[in-house]
């Protein structure tokens, strides 16, 4: 009922405008109508992207389900809130009841601190008991420490040593590549990265980049890289960083490696 009921002032705006172009058009002392029209137009368009989604977060953080979720993916909106990125993520959620679920969310982050809800991150959240499907991440609560079943944790233990080879035979094209003398450079841009929730020696993550190929005499092609990247340089490694690649030109979608940011 209630996304329902928020269709009327849209409407309403649709007609005021659309009046008011009508009626310039023929009398030309109804001019007033057109701005009334176009403000009430903007206003609404306001309401649903900033204001109506602010007041119903208010109401998920207020009478919501707790909950957890992992971070997956990250991606760009271009929309900025005082200077400050909003970026959508795609989570895991893992509820008080019932089955894990991925959906996304919307979040901005300090354009000091653009990856504080980077790929991987567990962050608490409120789950909108109207539509499981919308979550809001809160920032005054705190990820409680769970246990976790017999079961569950050979399932992590399967996951881990599968993502631990996926990250062994990257490394192996990687090596491949960047020694191969008939290898040859590119640039790349980051579009979304997520992490494989693998560590290595306890000094470096698992991540998946995807990225945006810039090969000279070729249209441009997004493909995914796999490595291993030292906790020290997670920060370097954000949507919309330049990347410095190297490619075999046999197959250049398949055997790439990130040399290092541009």
């Amino acid at each position: 009922m209630g996304k329902k009921f928020w269709i009327i002032p849209v409407v309403v705006s649709i007609c005021i405008l659309i009046y008011g172009i009508v009626a310039t058009t023929r009398m030309q002392d109804d001019v007033f109508w057109l701005p009334i029209g176009i403000v009430s137009f903007t206003m609404t368009i306001i309401w649903f992207t900033i204001f109506g989604p602010m007041v119903r977060n208010r109401r998920i953080l207020r009478t919501g389900e707790s909950g957890m979720a992992r971070v997956l993916r990250m991606f760009e909106t271009g929309v900025t809130v005082n200077n400050n990125p909003m970026v959508k993520l795609e989570v895991e959620v893992t509820p008080q009841r019932g089955a894990t679920y991925v959906t996304t969310t919307k979040v901005v982050v300090s354009r000091l601190n653009p990856m504080m809800y980077g790929p991987g991150t567990v962050v608490p959240i409120k789950i909108d008991p109207k539509d499981a499907m919308t979550v809001v991440i809160d920032t005054s609560g705190s990820v409680a420490a769970t246990s976790q079943s017999p079961n569950a944790a050979h399932i992590d233990k399967k996951r881990n040593e599968a993502m631990s080879e996926l990250l062994e035979a990257a490394n192996k094209i990687r090596v491949e590549v960047l020694e191969s003398p008939t290898s040859k450079e590119a640039q790349g841009t980051i579009v979304s990265l997520w992490s494989l929730d693998v560590t290595i020696n306890s000094m470096a993550v698992g991540m998946e980049f995807l990225v945006e190929v810039d090969i000279p005499g070729r249209p441009p092609f997004k493909t995914e890289i796999k490595g291993a990247v030292a906790n020290t340089n997670l920060a370097k490694y954000q949507i919309g960083t330049r990347l410095t690649l190297k490619y075999d030109p046999a197959d250049p979608v398949h055997r790439i490696a990130v040399v290092g940011v541009v």
